[in-house]
């Protein structure tokens, strides 16, 4: 009897010796935070999440890595403090100072209790730090040049570059504002020629805009578009603009500009194709699309597309029977057949005004958005089959 009473004393010692080491409660580890959220800026990512729950929260920890799913290095030595009994009401923050721009950093976060218990990891968020998170522009031409990630955006803020896919925006053109088109060439060095309302058509001919240095080149009126014609046979100097609608053609790299006579009225969009630079789309406000087959000199129309004037309009640079255009009406198609039929690539949430192909990887595809507030950048990578927004560079229309 001794002995049994002797274990039950012995039972209920460790019991409270057991409630007391453990803290009842605090043996619950933390949950892991929710909604992490992050927010870009110029070399810099300031996240965001919502209050843990599970315990009295002393604060939380920040973990950083180059590589998603793991090797995270943790960016805090003690807890970030939580506050006092109001923290609950304010949403934990932590900003990353002195990154770099362009690169791409995974993070989580974890709860730590008051006795120091550690809850897992959290959902893992990943963000691109970038030079400029907003500008005030609206793109007026986009052109991809080289490598499908460098584009160059004519808009009216100056002449902006990015060389990772649209993330990152560097302006090329301090001073030069209202810039309506833009063409390259693609000779070595290339050649940039750029239209504004004022000035006419201006050249810089140094291979690069990064010391920019323009010249005059020609006084043509509202000039909209701007287009070098690939550099085959004896078209390196071939250069077509649209001035109030109608179709010019220069053969001496911009100096002296002709009119084709024959060319279609009301031209709002143009195109070249990259392996025959004598074949020439046009689209007009009023939804025509016409074909030229020797260089503008005579036109057929093709297609009209149901009273939709055409914003833009990209050749397929393998397959000239293959265009993707954009109308006013905001939808993004496809013709796979010289414009006997159409495909529609996506329901506009806003008003797709632009279209670029790259040259070098034709399934990789820009387009531009435009509605009421916002404009934004979305990326194909598959010939418009499927789209991602790119989300870290958001172009703020303010017209």
């Amino acid at each position: 009897m001794m002995y049994t009473q002797f274990r039950k004393h012995v039972w209920l010692f460790c019991f409270i010796l057991w409630v007391i080491g453990c803290g009842g409660d605090s043996i619950t580890t933390p949950h892991a935070p929710l909604d992490l959220k992050a927010e870009v800026g110029d070399q810099s990512v300031k996240l965001t999440w919502s209050s843990a729950s599970g315990g009295e929260i002393e604060g939380y920890f920040v973990y950083r890595s180059l590589y998603s799913g793991g090797d995270y290095q943790r960016l805090t030595l003690i807890p970030l403090y939580t506050g006092l009994a109001d923290f609950a009401s304010d949403e934990p923050a932590y900003e990353d100072t002195g990154l770099k721009n362009g690169t791409t950093y995974y993070y989580v976060v974890t709860a730590v209790d008051d006795r120091g218990n550690e809850s897992p990891f959290s959902s893992e968020i990943y963000a691109t730090p970038n030079i400029l998170k907003e500008f005030s522009a609206v793109i007026n031409m986009l052109v991809i040049h080289s490598a499908p990630d460098v584009l160059y955006a004519a808009t009216d803020e100056g002449l902006f570059k990015t060389r990772d896919g649209g993330f990152t925006w560097e302006n090329l053109s301090p001073g030069l504002k209202e810039i309506e088109s833009l063409a390259i060439t693609e000779a070595e060095p290339p050649s940039f020629y750029i239209s504004l309302p004022e000035q006419g058509i201006l050249c810089n001919n140094k291979g690069s805009t990064d010391n920019i240095s323009w010249i005059f080149k020609a006084s043509l009126s509202q000039v909209s578009l701007i287009k070098a014609a690939p550099s085959l046979g004896g078209n390196q100097n071939f250069l077509y603009a649209v001035s109030e609608m109608r179709l010019y053609v220069s053969r001496d790299g911009g100096v002296i500009w002709e009119l084709l006579p024959n060319s279609p009225k009301d031209i709002t969009a143009l195109d070249i194709y990259t392996k025959d630079p004598d074949i020439l789309y046009v689209g007009t406000k009023t939804g025509d699309i016409y074909l030229s087959k020797d260089g503008g000199m005579t036109w057929e129309q093709i297609s009209k597309t149901n009273k939709q004037g055409i914003n833009d309009l990209a050749v397929y640079p393998e397959n000239p029977a293959i265009l993707y255009i954009t109308t006013t009406s905001g939808t993004l198609l496809k013709t796979m057949d010289s414009c006997r039929s159409w495909e529609f690539l996506s329901n506009s949430m806003g008003d797709y005004t632009k279209v670029a192909i790259s040259k070098t990887k034709p399934e990789i595809l820009y387009v531009y958005n435009e509605d009421f507030f916002y404009s934004t950048l979305y990326k194909s990578k598959d010939g418009g089959s499927s789209w991602e927004q790119i989300d870290a560079q958001q172009i703020v229309k303010n017209k």
